[in-house]
Formats: C-alpha cells, structure tokens, sequence
C-alpha cells in the first residue's frame, strides 16, 4: 500500500477535520485507488486486504471516479463521497483525505 505522510491535519478547506491521508503520486508504483483504499483503512485502523473489507467500488464508480479526477479538461477538480461510514475527499493534485 502506499505510504503516508506523517501528520494529520485539520482539513480546513474542506470543512472537516481529517483522521488518515495518503497522497496520490502518478508517476509512483500505486494507482489513485490504492491510495484512497489505504487512507479509508488507515482511519478505520483495519488492513485493508482482508477479505471482508468492502472494495471502494461498493461506494463509487471506481472508473468515473478516476478519469473524472485524472483527466486534463478542468484543473482543481474534487470528489467527495463516503465509504464503510467515513467521508473521503480526493483533490485533482492527488490529495486524499479521509
């Protein structure tokens, strides 16, 4: 999974204060969804390979999510949803935060 920064900090553009965040690198070895996976299971403080862990398709179009954050039509784009009861919110730039 990837790794994490070492702070958690109040989210404050958001509205909320976040508990988990892993940030999302392109050019590194993992996709936008594992980076939002291991966020939501880091706040949840369970392993997120289990398999009864719900996969975050369950709670959005993993699909429509991505190319909606990844495409090039519209810069400063963000998605908010919620997964196994906590809210997420992932930023264009690769920010995710739960």
């Amino acid at each position: 999974m990837p790794s994490g920064d070492d702070a958690t900090y109040p989210a404050t553009n958001w509205g909320w204060v976040e508990v988990a965040r892993r940030d999302y690198d392109p050019e590194g070895d993992f996709d936008l969804t594992s980076a939002v996976v291991s966020a939501v299971a880091d706040a949840a403080g369970v392993d997120p390979t289990l398999p009864d862990w719900p996969p975050l398709g369950d709670s959005v179009d993993v699909a429509v999510f991505e190319s909606s954050l990844l495409g090039e039509e519209e810069p400063n784009r963000s998605a908010e949803f919620c997964h196994v009861g906590d809210q997420v919110m992932v930023d264009s730039d690769g920010r995710n935060g739960v």
